[in-house]
């Protein structure tokens, strides 16, 4: 009809992504315009949580390890390979042995990247990466990647730029294969918000959307203290520090600490509201602590979008928290 504004009959760009986890990278992926062709994820709570929130085995997730996925099905078909392959060999409260470690998938996305021959990429890991002891480690990733004709970056970035009430250092490895310059964001919030301002209109836990107060109380590390109500919040951690108390506690005003809930530590990672996490608190703590904040990765996600297309960023699943630095 004249006059009418037609919708583009054009597919949205599409992505596979690595070591799905409970779908922070997923949210970000399709914030930034990215359709999921393939989830990969081998944990089943992970898994669960996924179809909880809408990605489930009957669309786009494989339950499979990276290692064992055959990726030349895809070759021509994807705009993105996008992935969080697992942080502790390079992290910092880990031991650290890096490429020797069994948990070490960096072969296998680069493997995917091979295979597929995506447009672009995009890596996420923990700063811990960047060390000199796995400099070498880190130059050869790179290499691989740009002999297979990409151009590609390296860049250290923290969450807390870009909505997340959590100071969240990481390594973000991309390239591009069109001849496009990459351009790093804006930070969308340079003041980051705070714990409080997170916490405010959520209210004291009530019970509701996974807002519960645990009866079990964390223990205080001297590393890894709880988080103060007026500075963003400490990182996140799986494993130890993380169920266990340290980093994924917080400290009220009358001096007590409790755990975060798990409404308030989705809200730190930057998840939306909408998010269904596990309903098994430990699982919850352990998928968040390990998950890439969607609201990073869908600000860096949108500069590898394919020439002339872009995404309205008010139709973001991944919305930001209700507080913002401004709040």
């Amino acid at each position: 009809m004249p006059g009418m504004r037609l919708r583009s009959s054009r597919p949205r760009p599409t992505s596979i992504e690595l070591c799905a986890g409970c779908g922070g990278m997923s949210l970000g992926l399709e914030a930034a315009g990215f359709t999921p062709l393939l989830q990969v994820e081998r944990d089943a709570h992970c898994v669960r949580t996924l179809a909880l929130n809408g990605y489930t085995e009957e669309t786009s997730v494989l339950r499979a390890d990276v290692a064992a996925v055959d990726f030349t099905p895809y070759r021509g078909r994807v705009d993105l390979v996008a992935g969080g392959v697992p942080c502790q060999p390079f992290s910092t409260s880990g031991l650290s042995n890096g490429a020797g470690d069994e948990r070490n998938l960096f072969e296998h996305a680069v493997r995917c990247v091979r295979e597929c021959a995506p447009r672009a990429f995009l890596f996420e890991n923990v700063a811990g990466l960047l060390r000199a002891r796995f400099a070498e480690y880190l130059q050869g990733v790179l290499a691989r990647l740009r002999a297979l004709g990409y151009a590609v970056e390296c860049h250290l970035t923290d969450a807390s730029l870009f909505g997340c009430p959590q100071r969240r250092r990481r390594c973000l490895i991309v390239g591009r294969r069109d001849g496009v310059a990459y351009v790093p964001p804006t930070p969308t919030t340079p003041t980051p918000p705070t714990v409080r301002q997170m916490m405010t209109d959520l209210g004291p836990p009530d019970g509701e959307n996974a807002h519960v107060l645990h009866g079990r109380l964390p223990r205080e590390y001297k590393q890894h203290g709880p988080s103060d109500l007026d500075r963003p919040a400490k990182t996140v951690l799986s494993g130890p520090n993380g169920p266990g108390g340290g980093k994924n506690c917080v400290r009220l005003d009358d001096g007590t600490m409790r755990f975060f809930t798990i409404r308030e530590l989705c809200r730190v990672q930057g998840f939306p509201d909408t998010f269904v996490p596990s309903p098994v608190w430990t699982q919850a703590m352990k998928q968040l602590g390990n998950a890439a904040p969607p609201l990073l990765i869908a600000a860096w996600a949108r500069g590898l979008l394919p020439a002339r297309r872009a995404v309205s960023r008010s139709a973001a699943r991944a919305a930001p928290p209700a507080a913002t630095a401004d709040a």
